[in-house]
């Protein structure tokens, strides 16, 4: 209604205020932390190492109190028994990417309506859906190979 009424008058209509990623400081925070449950690598080859990890939060509603939840995830990976190096050009390629893609997508989703996201991760969700029904019916041709499929 204020948007119409600006219109008429002449005048701009004001942007609501968002406030994305900075939740109060002033709000108590719980932390839980997503582990793998082993660190060994299931083949039997050695230990994955940490490369990093994946920190999000959200503004959580408990009835008469508000609390923001930090969830953190670890992301380990398979390490070069050999070697017990770190290839550091991977690594720079993935923190380069994640940088990136992140500032893309800010900037993608800050221009497209609710609505249309709201489609795009529905039709997602079906095709996700579909492809794993589609590995609960049909039996795979080498049942101990990880990522064998059709994508």
């Amino acid at each position: 209604a204020e948007a119409a009424l600006a219109q008429t008058r002449g005048e701009e209509p004001r942007k609501p205020a968002r406030n994305r990623g900075h939740l109060p400081a002033h709000l108590p925070r719980v932390e839980r932390v997503i582990e793998p449950a082993s660190i060994q690598c299931p083949c039997g080859c050695g230990e994955m190492a940490r490369i990093g990890e994946d920190i999000s939060e959200r503004l959580d509603v408990i009835p008469a109190q508000f609390q923001v939840l930090v969830i953190s995830s670890l992301i380990v990976v398979l390490q070069s028994i050999a070697t017990h190096t770190v290839d550091l050009v991977l690594a720079l390629l993935l923190m380069a990417g994640g940088v990136v893609g992140a500032q893309i997508g800010a900037r993608v989703g800050a221009g497209i309506k609710a609505e249309y996201v709201r489609g795009i991760l529905g039709v997602l969700l079906v095709a996700a859906s579909i492809k794993f029904l589609f590995d609960l019916v049909v039996p795979p041709d080498e049942i101990y190979v990880l990522g064998a499929g059709l994508w």
